[in-house]
């Protein structure tokens, strides 16, 4: 494969791995959720000790529900703005644009940089992490391949072929 093939097919790949990550956005925290009203009605029964922990305390089912809403709205657009840098990257690296390159390994750093936060700031993260696997690997095995196995393997494929030298070159004398 030549160097321009190389470069398509990382942008194909990149353009293919943030679109992939559209349907969790669906559906959106603007419809209605029989589940968050549940979820807030088994938080609003909680012992008031344990709200308080989370921060909760002496609020209504109503008031949860509407901070859980809040906080699901926020974080969907999030959400959304990720993944549309992540596709406008996908983009960009199809058109050699060396703005492209740079969003793609920002991104892909970013992304790597807080899930290492998440798993190492944990108090017992190996503990942690057998927990969620064998929990969500069990229920939901696609997601667990997708976001953990897969994304990962090509966010950090993503950063070390972007970074290489001859290929930041290429991106150079195509944009020049």
């Amino acid at each position: 494969m030549k160097r321009f093939d190389r470069i398509t097919f990382i942008g194909i790949i990149t353009l293919l791995l943030w679109i992939s990550y559209l349907p969790y956005l669906y559906p959106t925290p603007f419809q209605s959720h029989e589940g968050l009203q549940r979820f807030a009605k088994d938080v609003a029964e909680l012992p008031e000790w344990l709200k308080e922990e989370g921060g909760l305390g002496g609020n209504s089912q109503s008031d949860v529900e509407r901070a859980l809403k809040t906080e699901s709205k926020r974080y969907w657009f999030i959400l959304l703005i990720t993944y549309a840098v992540g596709i406008l990257a996908g983009v960009l690296i199809l058109r050699r644009k060396n703005s492209g390159r740079i969003l793609a390994i920002g991104l892909s750093s970013l992304l790597l940089s807080l899930r290492a936060y998440n798993i190492i700031t944990s108090p017992h993260p190996l503990e942690r992490l057998s927990f969620l696997y064998s929990t969500f690997l069990k229920k939901y095995p696609v997601l667990v391949i997708h976001n953990d196995i897969i994304a990962v393997i090509i966010l950090i494929g993503t950063i070390i072929y972007l970074l290489r030298p001859s290929i930041a070159g290429e991106f150079k004398t195509r944009t020049a």
